[in-house]
């Protein structure tokens, strides 16, 4: 049975869901099914262009405009006749699901991250993931602290479901492949390099790693690919503490040349749905500074290469002064199952099978 599929999301940016469907785009037809994208932020984002390239068509219908929303989005899924609607996004989540349903196709919930809301907010998110699993729609959560949160605070069943990571293209650099990727960056021979790949949210906490920085030797420095609202207080911070000169600072790239380039990746977030850039440095060869919270703790378990730390400058300092000297023995044979693209792909399809029947 052919099944035609819509994944709706915010602005598309190169974060999880976005890049688990670029990786995806040229598996679907041997699943029979044909997937677009809709995103419903205030624009339509910088990834558009390539998950275009991977196949997917993609269009915009901002929430900010609820009225054209409510009109606009039940005829969108009825005249291109979606069997499913896949819904990524937390914001409006239980409004587009009933909009999905009135207009005819089946709904799956995908919660991304550990949402940890309170006070009114809490009670109101409780009472719509109630409805909605009564009314039978199935949430997926990216980890098993992503399905701890959602029973706990909102009091739901939630299914774990690993997204997936490029790992066919994140592998280790060649010595050649490695010296290049220096070379194109400027590094010095003895640096020793850190790299980490995350959009500028508070979340990320990156002010963390530029205040770990400046009790560093200079010889550390670091290499930050994303963006975000937060990057110029990144930046001023830099200039503040004396360390502008050991970060550079890449923006929106193809995180894989920094990768290559680096001697260790870091990632000291506060909380993660599941760590995607973190499965791929990984992959790419590169031993882990990680912080023991949700969303990353999971890879504990896989006996990865990492060196584990909390959220805060000090303990940060003592992981990489750890990494650098002694680095951690690991391996990524479970990891690279547990997040291949070959085995989530076609669970995936599976699961769109099974609620669309």
């Amino acid at each position: 049975m052919s099944l035609k599929v819509l994944h709706v999301l915010d602005v598309l940016r190169p974060s999880g869901a976005e890049t688990c469907l670029r990786v995806a785009g040229s598996m679907w037809d041997a699943e029979d099914i044909s997937c677009d994208v809709l995103a419903t932020g205030d624009e339509l984002g910088p990834y558009a262009v390539q998950l275009r390239e991977a196949g997917y068509r993609t269009g915009h219908l901002p929430l900010d405009d609820m009225r054209r929303f409510l009109r606009s989005f039940p005829r969108l899924v009825r005249s291109e006749g979606y069997d499913v609607v896949h819904i990524h996004v937390e914001r409006a989540n239980f409004h587009i699901a009933l909009l999905s349903m009135w207009a005819g196709a089946r709904v799956v919930q995908h919660v991304h991250n550990v949402f940890d809301f309170d006070g009114a907010l809490r009670l109101e998110r409780t009472v719509q993931r109630r409805i909605a699993r009564a009314l039978g729609v199935p949430f997926l959560g990216v980890s098993q602290d992503v399905v701890d949160n959602e029973r706990t605070r909102y009091g739901i069943e939630a299914e774990v479901f690993l997204n997936w990571a490029d790992i066919d293209r994140y592998r280790p650099p060649s010595d050649s492949q490695r010296a290049a990727a220096r070379q194109a960056l400027g590094l010095d021979e003895d640096a020793f390099v850190l790299a980490s790949v995350a959009n500028c949210h508070d979340f990320k906490n990156h002010d963390v790693v530029v205040r770990a920085l400046a009790r560093l030797p200079r010889d550390v420095v670091w290499l930050h690919v994303g963006a975000g609202s937060l990057l110029a207080q990144e930046q001023e911070l830099a200039q503040q503490l004396g360390v502008s000169d050991r970060i550079q600072f890449l923006g929106q790239r193809d995180p894989l040349p920094s990768l290559h380039a680096a001697d260790a990746f870091v990632m000291n977030s506060l909380y993660e749905g599941q760590g995607i850039s973190a499965i791929e440095a990984l992959a790419a060869g590169l031993p882990a500074v990680l912080s023991d919270v949700d969303g990353l703790r999971n890879l504990k378990g896989m006996d990865v290469p990492a060196v584990w730390c909390g959220t805060d400058v000090d303990t940060l300092v003592d992981a990489i002064e750890a990494i650098r000297t002694r680095p951690p023995q690991g391996t990524t044979d479970i990891m690279l199952k547990s997040f291949s693209p070959h085995e989530r792909v076609p669970a995936l399809a599976a699961r769109y099978r099974s609620v669309a029947a």
